[in-house]
Parts: C-alpha cells; structure tokens; sequence
C-alpha cells in the first residue's frame, strides 16, 4: 500500500518548523493524523469485519469478563473500524506458520509497530491477553517504523578519535546504526516486508542532521554520516527510508 504523500507531508511539515515536534510521540501523532486525513479523502479510511473474525482470549482471563469481550466483537460487527493505528501489537502463533509464511522472529510472538494501515475486510481473529489487544500480522495493509534521536548530534561510531586511516568499507563497519535504535527498526521492517505482503516504511527525523544531507564537509561526522546512509541503504531490501531535517527531506532509499 502506497502512503508516501502522508509521509511527505509530516517531513516537509518537519523540515519547515523542527520546533513543532519535541519527540518522536509528536511525529507520530501527526502522521497518524495525516494518514487518516489521506485514506478519508480517497473514501478508503474505514474496514469492516467478515468470515473468519473473532475474539480469541489467550491465556486464562477471569470468568466475569466474557460479557464484556462478546460486547467488543459485537460492536464490531455492527460499525466500521479505522484502518490507521499506532502501537499496534501484531502476532503471530509460536512456531507455526500463518497461511504459508513463516512468522517474523520474536521471543513472544509480539511485534510493535508505531504506524499500521489495516487491511479490509478484517477476516482473522483479534487476540486478547491481559485486555491488550492483538492483530494477526496478515491483517497489516502498511506498516511504518519511527525514530527522531533528539539526543544525537551526529552518527555515532564504535571508533574514538580520527578516521582518516579508515577506507570506506571500514568506516561502514564503526558506524553505529544500534545506538539510535535504527538498526533494530530496520530489521524489523525487512522481516514483516519480505515475509508478508506488507508495504514498509521508515522514517527518521532529526534536529541536528545527523545525516549531514543538508550542508556537505569533510569532517569525520560527514564521513560517519555518509558511510550510514550507505549502510542503510544495503540493510533494505523492502524498506522505503525518508529523512527529515531542519530545512529539507528526502527519501534515502525508495522500494
């Protein structure tokens, strides 16, 4: 599922007026608001339920809350629910596999993504632990990782000191993808697009241009910087990456 113009929009949106988000709950909450704005517009926001849905309770919930889980399922049935969703929880059963694909790696069985479009109709269960409320991971039309690293200046590395002995190819082994949590989205995201049909996006901003797309030296951050967008780029297979910065975006890399 194609919802590059909502990105777009949060990142010039970000690019223009950097003071407007204080952290990545702000980036969030507007592209939940731009995506719904976008979907309703092409009369596409709203998914309805069909055969195969249902309430499914895992584990061993107390007797008295049935009622209340049939209420659930009977609502809806009887209204549209929204596509958009933020910090869904998506599963999977342990060690089986869903239709004929294998599930995304996790000790649980849970994934948490930041942005999800649901598909339409909904036509798999809804799993309920402890109140919390769980899609099967074939029902996720569009999934969208975050990260706004507001702490960091500049990419960092596992390196002290100067980089000018180092080739390319070593620097892009000092980069350090792991300390703003990019790596671990972005692995995230490669499992769910390539093992389901789901369309996946990535979408860093920050305050400091942590990237240095915005104006090119050759300090040694400018060589982190550039050895992480190509790192980056050879991580994602699936993955579509936009970054946002004061002044200016761009999509790092388009699939």
């Amino acid at each position: 599922m194609d919802i590059r113009s909502p990105l777009e929009e949060v990142a010039r949106e970000y690019s223009t007026v950097p003071l407007e988000f204080n952290n990545e709950n702000d980036v969030q909450a507007r592209l939940y608001e731009t995506t719904r704005e976008y979907l309703q517009e092409k009369n596409n926001l709203s998914t309805t339920i069909s055969k195969g849905f249902d309430i499914q309770l895992d584990g061993a919930p107390p007797l008295y809350t049935g009622d209340y889980h049939a209420r659930l399922e009977t609502s809806a049935r009887q209204q549209t629910l929204s596509r958009v969703r933020t910090e869904l929880p998506i599963w999977h059963p342990l060690g089986d596999m869903i239709s004929d694909e294998r599930p995304i790696p996790s000790d649980d069985g849970i994934e948490i993504l930041d942005l999800a479009i649901l598909r339409s109709p909904i036509d798999r269960p809804v799993h309920i632990e402890n109140g919390k409320h769980r899609i099967e991971i074939e029902m996720v039309d569009a999934a969208v990782e975050i990260k706004h690293p507001r702490n960091q200046t500049a990419m960092p590395s596992n390196k002290r000191g100067s980089l000018d002995d180092l080739s390319s190819d070593e620097i892009r082994e000092v980069v350090n993808l792991e300390r703003p949590g990019i790596k671990a989205d972005l692995e995230e995201l490669e499992d769910v697009g390539e093992n389901y049909a789901t369309t996946v996006y990535f979408v860093l901003t920050s305050q400091y241009d942590i990237l240095r797309r915005g104006s090119y030296t050759n300090e040694r951050h400018q060589r982190l910087a550039d050895a992480a967008v190509e790192k980056i780029s050879e991580m994602c297979d699936v993955t579509s990456v936009l970054y946002s910065y004061p002044q200016g975006w761009e999509w790092i890399v388009e699939n």
